[in-house]
C-alpha cells in the first residue's frame, strides 16, 4: 500500500512517517495543523495582493506564498513592500484610450469604456510584462544592489581577523589560538562517548554520513544534523549535506546557477575546523576568497560567503578537550534552517552557549549523538541525582521530545 506525499506528491509506503523524497514529516505536520490559529491573522483582516510569482491572491502576512512556496522576505522584502512596488508598476503601466482618452491599465487590448482596440494593446502587454519581470529582478538582485541597513553594511566590509595567508601558512603557530579551538561549551564527562564510538563517528564516509532532523515548532527553527567530520556544501541536493543556495529555488534559479554542484567543503582535522574551495566561481572568507583546492583553517564566527549568493555563520563547539560539531548558520534567507557536522554528541538546552538553544527548560537537557554500533541516533541524559553523569537512551526514528514548554520533534533522515 502506497500513499501520496502533499509535499513533492511522489508515491511511498504507507507506513512511512517521513517522505523519502523531501523528508516531508507527517506526524510535524499533524502537530503543526492542530495548532490553534490566532485569529487576529485571518485573511479578512489584511489587505489582499498578488504573489509576484504565480500571480495568486495572497493576504500581506505571508512570508511564503502558499500556493508557489516563494519566499516573500527575501533580502528582508516584507510582503508590503511588495505590494507597494506592484501597486506603484501598474500604476506606471496606465495609458490614455486614442479613441476616448479614458486611462487604460496596461495589458488591456480594448478600452474598458468604449470597447474599441487599443492599436497599442500588444505592445503595452508587453511593457506590462517586462515592467513584472523588473520587480522580480528586483527582488532577485544580489545584495550589493538592494538598500542596506548600517548593519549588513559593515557586515559586508568585514574581514577575517587573521587572514587567509597566515592562517595557511602558520596553521602550527595558531594550534592553540581560541579563535579556531573555543573554550568548552559543556563539561567534558557530560558529552564524552566511548573511544570506539568517537573513532567511528570520525571515520564515517560524507557520502554515508546519518542524518537526522530535530525541529523546534514552536520557534519555527530546524537543525539538520550530519554525523561525521566531513561534509559538502553545494547546489546539487542528492550529493551535498548543505544546499547553499537561496530558496525559493524557482524565484532565484538565475543567481543560483553561480553555486557549483559540489561547492565547498568543511572537515574536522587534528581538532581543528577546515573549509576548501571546489568551485568555479569561490568561496569567500567573509570578503576574502580562499585559494583553490587548499585547506583553509576556520575560525569561531566566520562568516562562509558561497559565491557572493549564500552566507553562513560558523561557530565551532568543543568540550575542551576534541571539537563536538560545527554549526552553520543561514543568514539573509530561510535564516530558521541550520547545519550541524556532529563529530561528538551536540549538546541542547536553555543555554545560548549551546550548538542547540532552546527558549525554555534546563540549562542542559542532553547531547545527541549518531552510534554507529548500534547504527541509530541516541540521547545522553544528564542523570540530576548524580553530578557529571549521564545515561544513554536509544531514539525512535521519530520521536518527540519535550522540555519545559519547548517541544522538539526528532526524525532521522533514512
Amino acid at each position: 500500500m502506497t500513499k501520496t506525499c502533499p509535499n513533492c506528491n511522489n508515491n511511498i509506503p504507507e507506513a512511512d512517517h517521513i517522505c523519502s523524497f523531501c523528508n516531508y514529516n507527517y506526524k510535524a505536520a499533524e502537530i503543526i495543523a492542530t495548532k490553534p490559529k490566532d485569529p487576529e491573522y485571518t485573511i479578512e483582516k489584511r489587505n489582499v495582493f498578488r504573489c509576484p510569482f504565480c500571480s495568486k491572491p495572497i493576504s500581506e502576512y505571508h512570508e511564503k506564498c502558499p500556493f508557489c512556496a516563494s519566499d516573500l522576505i527575501i533580502h528582508d522584502f516584507v510582503t508590503t513592500d511588495i505590494g507597494r512596488l506592484q501597486s506603484k508598476l501598474i500604476q506606471q503601466q496606465t495609458i490614455s484610450c486614442p479613441h476616448c482618452n479614458e486611462n487604460v491599465p496596461g495589458g488591456r487590448k480594448r478600452c474598458p469604456k468604449c470597447n474599441k482596440l487599443i492599436e497599442a494593446g500588444e505592445q503595452t502587454e508587453k511593457r506590462a510584462m517586462d515592467d513584472f519581470e523588473s520587480l522580480r529582478v528586483l527582488i532577485d538582485q544580489p545584495d550589493d544592489d538592494l538598500a542596506k541597513t548600517d548593519e549588513e553594511a559593515a557586515e559586508d566590509e568585514q574581514k577575517p581577523d587573521i587572514d587567509i595567508a597566515t592562517r595557511i601558512d602558520d596553521v602550527e603557530s595558531l594550534e592553540h589560538h581560541e579563535a579556531f579551538f573555543p573554550p568548552a561549551c559543556i563539561e567534558p564527562g557530560l558529552s564524552e562517548l566511548d573511544t570506539s564510538v568517537q573513532t567511528r563517528i570520525q571515520a564515517l564516509s560524507p557520502e554515508e554520513a546519518p542524518k537526522a532532523i530535530l525541529s523546534l515548532l514552536d520557534e519555527d527553527v530546524c537543525y539538520y544534523l550530519i554525523a561525521g567530520s566531513n561534509l559538502f556544501l553545494g547546489r546539487q541536493t542528492d550529493v551535498c549535506h548543505v544546499p547553499a543556495i537561496l530558496f525559493p529555488e524557482q524565484a532565484n534559479r538565475k543567481r543560483n546557477t553561480n553555486v557549483s554542484r559540489k561547492h565547498c567543503q568543511i572537515f574536522i582535522r587534528n581538532n581543528r575546523v577546515f573549509v576548501k574551495d571546489l568551485s568555479r566561481n569561490g568561496t569567500f572568507i567573509f570578503k576574502e576568497p580562499i585559494p583553490q583546492n587548499q585547506d583553509v583553517p576556520l575560525a569561531n564566527n566566520d562568516e562562509i560567503r558561497i559565491s557572493h549568493v549564500l552566507r553562513l555563520k560558523v561557530q565551532i563547539f568543543t568540550d575542551g578537550k576534541q571539537v563536538l560539531g560545527v554549526l552553520l548558520h543561514r543568514k539573509r534567507n530561510t535564516t530558521g534552517e541550520r547545519y550541524i557536522l556532529a563529530a561528538g554528541a551536540i549538546p541542547y538546552g536553555n543555554n545560548s552557549a549551546l550548538p542547540i538553544n532552546l527558549s525554555d527548560g534546563p540549562a542542559l537537557c542532553g547531547s545527541l549523538y549518531y552510534n554507529p554500533e548500534l547504527n541509530s541516533w541516541c540521547l545522553k541524559i544528564p542523570d540530576s541525582s548524580k553530578p557529571s553523569t549521564t545515561t544513554d537512551q536509544v531514539l525512535e526514528p521519530v520521536q518527540e521530545l519535550i522540555h519545559g514548554t519547548n517541544i522538539l520533534w526528532f526524525s532521522a533522515v533514512v
